[in-house]
């Protein structure tokens, strides 16, 4: 160990007050640790983004699973209000059943003598749709179809 600490000290005074740096041989890494430190660096980075990746899945999950249940409830109250309509309505049918068989409650039952009957609408005249075009303006629109009435209720 004094031999290089003697050899050193010869190596700066040669060159004058400034002493010299040497640099130490590195030793080249075997092949198989270079391709060893390759794949821990590869499966670090794998590694990581799967951790990340089953992060987001699990958030991801939760919320959906968050998000159906809100609206699980929300169709359970749905069909609650959905029965309870159901059974108010019938509950009034079945009021104004028993309302209708009193005999004060002024109701009657219907007969043919009681109808009554509306005389047909007189059909309009049939033009073809070239007359109708020529004989209305353009300006003003053209009057609806009549309705189909019925002829009696």
């Amino acid at each position: 160990m004094k031999q290089t600490g003697r050899r050193l000290a010869r190596s700066t005074r040669q060159q004058g007050d400034r002493p010299v740096v040497q640099s130490i041989p590195v030793a080249r890494k075997p092949r198989w640790l270079n391709q060893l430190l390759r794949t821990q660096r590869t499966s670090t980075v794998i590694t990581t983004g799967l951790v990340t990746l089953s992060f987001a899945m699990y958030g991801w999950t939760v919320y959906i699973q968050h998000l159906w249940r809100g609206e699980f409830d929300r169709m359970q109250a749905l069909e609650r209000q959905e029965r309870q309509l159901t059974a108010a309505s019938e509950t009034l049918r079945q009021h104004l059943a028993n309302q209708a068989e009193r005999p004060d409650s002024g109701l009657v039952l219907p007969t043919p003598e009681s109808a009554i009957f509306l005389p047909a609408p007189s059909p309009a005249p049939a033009q073809s749709p070239i007359q109708s075009l020529i004989q209305s303006p353009a300006l003003e629109p053209a009057a609806p179809p009549p309705a189909q009435v019925p002829m009696a209720y």
